[in-house]
Parts: structure tokens; C-alpha cells; sequence
């Protein structure tokens, strides 16, 4: 027996042996669909079919099946006996060879990964009965040349194989799957990752069936095939781990949160929706990027009043009864009350949580109710003084005075004022005569109970907490000083009424954090430390309560001092803050490159870097935010160019990339289809430069300029070779593939069915056989002179042209609706002439010569028909070979 393994799965074609010894009396050969599978029968060959394996053998046998097995005589004949052949045509003859790709029964026949020749049986010419064993032993079988002749089984998606093995692994083919087809593994028998939007399936003459991308909008970049939705759907990628904040079976919507990006619509942007400002909470906005704000509140992101409205805040609009525009959410309140707002700065003479009543010495306006009007009491006419009124405004009276005010007496009464005209800058309406006084200053009167928070002789200084009025001087209002913020808890203040506060705290009444501080308390407030590059708008600012800097969008930190993930170079002058990282799109993990912003800045020690602004004294780069720099609006002044970003990165890359931006493939990794064969070097090629280029041979893991290194091959131009290891020949190169129809060791001369002599210069043309050779044959013309040497059908001639004597042109209808109108077909057909009507002599070449176009037999006399099978009319007598006159 004789295996021959294939390394892979292969579309065999043929099967040719030739044997030094004489060819077999009875072999079989076998085949196994792959490595794994039984080995069957592929075809029987013997001297008697039916005596040997009980089958019926035909010399032109008709095919009902494309896998029909059959037996051939033809090939098992004792002569010659050497350098006999046996050739297995495996598809040709059979249904739909000429279909191949489109029968799915005749692929199967042909496809093979290991051949296995069972010679059976040996032509000894009757010596096994009674010979001696010697003489057996003389007997032997040799095979000189076995061919294989196929293609990688590649399911149309390639056209070669290459050689592989690996870690515990023999050495196989594989096929070089054909990078448009989008195909992987061994056979390319199923699709590529990121390309499974529709089931894998064979190419065929007529479509290559490529596998198609993952229909994932550029969001994802892996996918599963989903049989059930590409049947509803037509499109069957089902994605993975979609990206930009997308989800859905084609990354094709955005996720809640988030709203399509204007710029690039199949990617999401977050809502930042203001929970406070929203309705509900609600953190969902529209497609573009709009929020659902509750009343009186606008802003994409529903975080600030619309222009009439005020209060912002949890409830969206102050419940203060017309009377503030500011308040603070109270959730214990809310709790309690389901009214959260707590209003601050009450006007209108209002107080309460709502500014819902009047403050003491004020009462309802009766026009407008929820503001108040003072009482206007005059203390002096009212019950200790008293300045608070009921709630139509009327003061309180001392006996005998009257009006709303009490400020007169009443009609029957009279005396009214304490002190006539007192010095009191009207802060007071009783005073007493000091006679001191007024020899000291002139003026005598002192004040008896100073009111407006004065004091003194005269009312004339604002006591202690309080400080003069600037609409109204000579009154006084409360300093307010809020004692957790003024320094010792002081509740003086100045005469603007600006309190004394501690370090970081700011504010008239000192009850507040500065801007860039935080954590209110007896102990002041703490620096923020504000990142000023890092800062909204590079103005240092940070929540009240917790501190936390107020950052640009791409930056982060609690002092906005560090850039986010998936983001570099933090730059004072970059209104975003910091770049994303681009990494090529094959990593989100980047840092600055120093390195390079040190060149550009001038700074090689990389210290303090400071990137100028083309001259201006903005602090900004003006065209950062656009996409395209050069389509900038205007340049600084005294600059040409637009300014240019100084900043580039440095990724951090998967194991499988490498470069500042992850653009290269790492050592031993190729980039995957489009564009994955590797740009190969110094004469290799291949989709991982792992052999030698066509057209040159050698190693090409060899160093370079070796001796062993690849280099030309010996052939002409076009043509590829291979190495060869013959210990009988000479010869280490051989050429194939060889252009222009030739062949041989050196395409030194023309290939089988051509004929010319290259060496000469004289082209290789296709012999002119009449289509009457079998084309698998060899040797079917000269090949100097063109000549044919093995006419089929009938046919002779130089170039089997001519009809052998006895055989006549075989003819066809042009078309097939009329059978009356012949030309000539392919091959020759024997002579059908009748012996009894024939002449029986006829020329040199005997009985049954018809004429060679016309096939017309040469009849005896009173015969006619083309094959001389019938009397003329007027003639009878046929059957016995003498023709007789009728008689009527």
C-alpha cells in the first residue's frame, strides 16, 4: 500500500501513477474525506472488472451520479511493462463537472486529505501455480512517479496554502484566504471575527460570498451571528460590548442618559441632566440633548431659572409669596410639610419660612395682601410706645389720642407732644432740657429713647451691630454679622455694614465660603487649591460644601488638576481642558508627550513647559475647538498659520499594537483584513513574509545577503521555482508557473498541448488538434513542430483533421429547431455500410470505406441510401444481394 498525505483538505482533480514495474492486475484507490474519517473506496482498476471485484466495466461509461464509483480496465493491461500509467480522472465526464461549484454531491466526491494505492494483485503470468517461490520472489511492484493533481480546499475564499505547525502540532497546509472575503481558519471555512452579518457560505464562480462586516455602526468591533434575526432581518450581526455609550443589536441607539452626537450622529454624548432641574429627576433628555425641565427652570441641562423666573432649586420655583427670589431647599421641611423651599431675604416688610406674614410694625397691605405697610406709630401717642399696629393699621392709643397713627389728639382733647422741637435727627419724639448742655453746645435737648438702632444726646450715632442706612443716614440698620464667620465672633461692622471675617470666608454678613474655598465653620473656610488651568473657564471656583473644584469637561480631580480617563495634556489655554486619547482606536489609555511638547515649547529640560500663543496675549488657542485647524476664522496677529495644538500622546497599547498611538502591529501580530498582509522586505512575501517572493527562492528566515537569503529565481520573468532535492540530478532550482505556455526544469520549452522552442525565441502556440485529443493526456503534439500524435474519435492528420479510413464526419444541426441544416462536429464516426448492398471491392482500402464528409457508403448497382441499405425504386431482391429489374 501507498499513503500519500495531502496536509489539508484538497480538491482532487486527478490521480496519476506511473510505474517502473508492469502496471497492477487489480489495485484500488482509496481516500479519506478528512483526517479524521473512514477510508473509502475512490476508484477499481483491473484487467477483468467483473471476474476480479464483480463490476461491470464500460469503455465509455455514463455517469447517473456525481459520486458513482466505477471500475477501468484500461490501466491494468500487462503492456507496457515499464513506465506504465494509470491516470483517475476524479470529476471529468461526470453530472455537473462543468458546474462544479454549484454541486454540492460532486465537491464532496472530489475533496480528499489522504490518498491511500491498494495494489491488490500482480500480472505473473500464471507462475503462482506450481512455480517455485524464488521465482515469486522476482516479482515486484514499483511506483516511479506519483501526482496528485488538486486545489486547496479553501471553499473558494483562496487560491494557494501555505505550510504551518506549531506547538505541539505536525506540520500542515493551510489556505491563504483571500483578505476581501473576510474568511478565516485552516480552510477558510468560516468568517473572521467583527464580520458575521450573514452565515459563512462557499464561494462559486458567480459570487464570492464574502463575508460581511459587523453591522454595528462603528461602535463595536465583535459580533455574533444570530440565524434567527438574520432571517427576520436579513442582517445577523448581533453586537458586543458596544462603545460611545450606545446599545441595542446594532449599537444603534443611545443608551438612557445620553442623546446622538451632532457631530458624529451614531455616536451618544451624556445628557448631564440637572436632577434638581428636571422633572422627577429625570436624567433622560431628547435627541437633542434637551431635558425635560420642570416649570420656570431651562437650560439644555435644566440647570438654571429662565430669565423670569428665579429661585432655582429642588421644588423649581419659590413658594415666598411673590416676596424673594431666592431660597434653599429644606429637606426635613419637604418631609414634613411636602414644601421644601425656604426663602431668603424676605422684601415687602415680609417674614416666615414664606414670607408668609408681616414683620412687627408692619401690617397687610389692603390692595396687596401678601406685602406689608409699616405702622407707622407714633411712639408718642401710643401705650409704652408701642409701634406695632392690628391688621387694618391701626396703632394702639394712649388715652385721649387719636388717628390711625396716633399722632393727635382727639377732638376734645389737646396737649399732644413730649418735647417740642427736639434735636433727635428725627429718631426720637421726647427729649429733656439739660441746661449744661446747652451752655456747653447751644442746644439743650437730650434725647429721651433713641429709635432707628441710634443713640447718643442727639440720635446721632448707630449703636453697637448696626451701621448707618445709605438710603436714609441719620437711621441705622443691623450690622447682621453672621458670628461663625467674623473673626472672634464679632457682630460689628464697618460703615458700608461689611462684617470683620475670618481667612477664606466672604460675604457683607460673613456667612459664606469665597469663591475657591469651602467648609463653612467656626474655623473659617479651607482653600479649594483649584487647579486655574483645569477650572471652568480658568476661574478658580469649587463647591461650598464639599470642596470639589468646578472643572472643565475632559478634566478631573478634586482640585481639577488631572485630566480624565481616556484624556491627556491638561493645558490652561484648551477651553475642553485636555484631548481624548486617540490611540488609533485601540486604547483609551494615554499620557502627555513631554518629550515633543518640550521641542515645540523650547524647553529640552521639560521643566515648567509654557506653550505660547502665537503671539497673542488671550491665553487661548483659537482654533482648538475646531475640527479642522486649518479652517480657522482668522490667525493671531503677526502669524500666517492657524495655531497648532503642541500636544501629542503616548498610548498605552493592547499586547497586539505598538507606537506613540498604538498605530503599528506588535511583533507577531498582522492587522486584520483589509490591508493585513504585512509590508514585506528584502525579497519575502506572503501575508506574513514567511517565504520567499515570487519569482526568487532561498529561506526566508536566512540573514539578509546570505547565501541561503532569497534571490532570483534562474527562470524568466513572471515565472515563480521552488528548491528540489534529486540525489540522482545536479539540479536545486526548478521554475513553475511558467509564462507564456512553457515548461520544463528552466521553461525551456513548451508546455503539454503546446508547441514552439523558447530557447530559439519562437513562442509557444496552442496545438491545433481539432478538439480531438483528450487534454489530460501527455504527449498529445510535437512539441517543435506542433504535429499531433494522438488523434481520438476517428480523426488523423497533422492536425487529426481528417477522418480515419472507414469513418465519416461527425455533423450537428446549427440549430436545434431544424435538423436539416448540419455542420461539421467534433470527432469522427465508423462507416455504417451495409455488406449486402456495399461494393465488394472498393478501392485500397476495401468493403465499408464511405466517403469521408458525406459518410455515402459505394452501393451496388440498383442500391441506394447513404449507407447502400434500401433498393432503388423500380428494384427488388435486396435481402439477397442481386438486384432485378421490376416489372409492372
Amino acid at each position: 500500500m501507498k499513503n500519500k498525505t495531502l496536509g489539508t483538505k484538497f480538491h482532487v482533480n486527478y490521480v496519476y501513477l506511473q510505474f517502473k514495474s508492469p502496471r497492477p492486475h487489480a489495485m484500488v484507490i482509496h481516500k479519506r474525506f478528512d483526517d479524521s474519517s473512514e477510508w473509502t473506496p475512490w476508484a477499481y482498476f483491473s484487467s477483468n472488472c467483473y471476474t476480479y471485484f464483480g463490476m461491470a466495466y464500460s469503455p465509455r461509461p455514463v455517469f447517473n451520479k456525481p459520486d458513482e464509483l466505477i471500475c477501468y480496465e484500461e490501466y491494468s493491461t500487462l503492456q507496457p511493462l515499464y513506465e506504465g500509467e494509470v491516470i483517475f480522472s476524479v470529476i471529468n465526464g461526470r453530472p455537473n463537472y462543468d458546474k462544479f461549484f454549484n454541486d454540492v454531491d460532486l465537491q464532496r466526491w472530489s475533496t480528499a486529505s489522504q490518498i491511500l494505492i491498494e495494489l491488490k494483485k500482480m500480472h505473473t503470468f500464471g507462475d503462482e501455480r506450481g512455480a517455485e517461490r524464488d521465482t515469486l520472489l522476482t516479482y515486484y511492484f514499483a511506483i516511479q512517479k506519483l501526482t496528485v493533481g488538486g486545489r486547496c480546499l479553501c471553499h473558494g475564499h483562496g487560491n494557494e496554502c501555505r505550510k504551518s505547525s506549531g506547538p505541539g502540532q505536525k506540520e500542515r497546509l493551510v489556505c491563504v484566504c483571500d483578505p476581501a472575503h473576510h474568511t478565516s481558519g485552516d480552510n477558510c471555512e468560516q468568517c473572521q471575527s467583527g464580520y458575521h452579518d450573514r452565515p459563512w457560505q462557499p464561494a462559486t464562480p458567480q459570487n464570492a460570498n464574502p463575508c460581511l462586516a459587523c453591522n454595528c455602526n462603528g461602535n463595536a468591533h465583535l459580533c455574533e451571528f444570530d440565524p434567527e434575526l438574520y432571517s427576520r432581518t436579513g442582517s445577523g450581526s448581533r453586537c458586543i460590548d458596544c462603545g460611545n455609550n450606545t446599545e441595542g443589536i446594532n449599537c444603534e441607539r443611545c443608551k438612557s442618559g445620553y442623546y446622538p452626537n451632532p457631530k458624529q450622529p451614531t455616536t451618544c454624548l451624556p445628557c448631564s441632566c440637572d436632577p434638581v432641574g428636571t422633572i422627577d429627576g429625570q436624567v433622560e433628555c431628547n435627541a437633542q440633548g434637551q431635558c425635560q425641565c420642570k416649570p420656570g427652570i431651562g437650560g439644555k441641562s435644566c440647570d438654571h431659572c429662565l430669565e423670569d423666573h428665579f429661585g432655582f432649586n429642588a421644588g423649581g420655583s419659590c413658594n415666598c409669596n411673590g416676596n424673594a427670589h431666592l431660597c434653599e431647599f429644606d429637606p426635613e421641611l419637604y418631609s414634613r410639610t411636602g414644601s421644601g423651599s425656604r426663602c431668603i431675604d424676605c422684601g415687602n416688610n415680609t417674614e416666615g419660612i414664606n414670607c408668609e406674614r408681616c414683620k412687627s410694625g408692619y401690617y397687610p397691605n389692603p390692595k396687596q395682601p401678601t406685602t406689608c405697610l409699616p405702622c407707622s406709630c407714633d411712639p408718642v401717642g401710643t401705650i409704652d410706645g408701642q409701634v406695632e399696629c392690628n391688621a387694618q393699621g391701626q396703632c394702639q392709643c394712649k388715652p385721649g389720642i387719636g388717628g390711625k397713627s396716633c399722632d393727635h389728639c382727639l377732638e376734645d382733647h389737646f396737649g399732644f407732644n413730649a418735647g417740642g422741637s427736639c434735636n433727635c435727627n428725627g429718631n426720637a419724639h421726647l427729649c429733656e432740657f439739660d441746661p449744661e448742655l446747652y451752655s456747653r453746645t447751644g442746644s439743650g435737648s437730650r434725647c429721651i429713647d433713641c429709635g432707628n438702632n441710634t443713640e447718643g444726646i442727639n440720635c446721632e450715632r448707630c449703636k453697637s451691630g448696626y451701621y448707618p442706612n445709605p438710603k436714609q443716614p441719620t437711621t441705622c440698620l443691623p450690622c447682621s454679622c453672621d458670628p461663625v464667620g467674623t473673626i472672634d465672633g464679632q457682630v460689628e461692622c464697618n460703615a458700608q455694614g461689611q462684617c470683620q471675617c475670618k481667612p477664606g470666608i466672604g460675604g457683607k454678613s460673613c456667612d459664606h465660603c469665597l469663591e475657591d474655598h469651602f467648609g463653612f465653620n467656626a474655623g473659617g473656610c479651607l482653600p479649594c487649591n483649584c487647579s486655574e488651568g483645569g477650572s471652568y473657564e480658568n476661574r478658580p471656583a469649587c463647591d461650598s460644601q464639599t470642596g470639589q473644584c468646578i472643572c472643565k469637561q475632559n478634566v478631573a480631580g478634586k482640585q481639577c488638576d488631572k485630566c480624565k480617563i481616556g484624556h491627556y495634556g491638561l493645558m490652561s489655554n484648551d477651553p475642553l481642558g485636555c484631548k481624548p486619547c486617540l490611540c488609533s482606536l485601540h486604547s483609551s489609555e494615554c499620557k502627555l508627550d513631554e518629550e515633543h511638547l518640550s521641542k515645540v515649547a523650547g524647553r529640552p529640560d521639560r521643566q515648567h513647559i509654557q506653550v505660547g500663543c502665537n503671539g497673542t496675549t488671550e491665553g487661548h488657542l483659537h482654533c482648538l475647538c475646531e475640527e479642522d485647524p486649518n479652517q480657522c476664522p482668522y490667525c493671531p496677529s503677526g502669524w500666517r498659520t492657524p495655531q497648532i495644538d503642541p500636544r501629542s500622546e503616548i498610548c498605552t497599547c493592547p499586547p497586539q499594537y505598538t507606537g506613540k498611538s498604538c498605530e503599528f502591529c506588535a511583533d507577531g501580530h498582522r492587522r486584520d483584513p483589509p490591508g493585513g498582509q504585512c509590508e514585506c522586505q528584502d525579497n519575502t512575501g506572503g501575508l506574513f513574509c514567511d517565504r520567499c517572493a515570487d519569482g526568487y527562492y532561498g529561506d526566508a528566515f536566512a540573514a539578509i545577503n546570505s547565501s541561503d537569503a532569497c534571490k532570483p529565481c534562474p527562470c524568466p520573468s513572471e515565472a515563480k521555482c521552488e528548491q528540489v532535492h534529486w540525489p540522482d540530478r545536479s539540479i536545486k532550482v526548478v521554475c513553475k508557473d511558467c509564462p507564456d505556455n512553457r515548461s520544463g526544469i528552466r521553461c525551456e520549452r513548451c508546455a503539454e498541448n503546446f508547441y514552439g522552442d523558447p530557447v530559439k525565441g519562437i513562442p509557444c502556440k496552442p496545438c491545433d488538434c481539432s478538439n480531438n485529443v483528450d487534454p489530460r493526456e501527455f504527449g498529445n503534439c510535437d512539441g517543435k513542430t506542433g504535429e499531433c500524435l494522438k488523434c481520438l474519435f476517428g480523426t488523423s492528420g497533422k492536425h487529426c483533421e481528417q477522418c480515419l479510413p472507414g469513418y465519416r464526419r461527425n455533423l450537428k444541426p446549427i440549430n436545434i429547431s431544424d435538423l436539416s441544416d448540419l455542420i461539421p462536429a467534433r470527432g469522427c464516426s465508423p462507416c455504417e455500410c451495409n455488406p449486402i448492398g456495399t461494393l465488394a471491392n472498393y478501392g485500397s482500402q476495401g468493403i465499408g470505406v464511405c466517403n469521408p464528409e458525406t459518410g455515402q457508403c459505394p452501393c451496388k448497382p440498383g442500391v441506394g441510401g447513404v449507407n447502400c441499405d434500401k433498393c432503388f425504386d423500380g428494384f427488388y431482391g435486396f435481402h439477397t444481394g442481386q438486384m432485378m429489374v421490376c416489372f409492372y
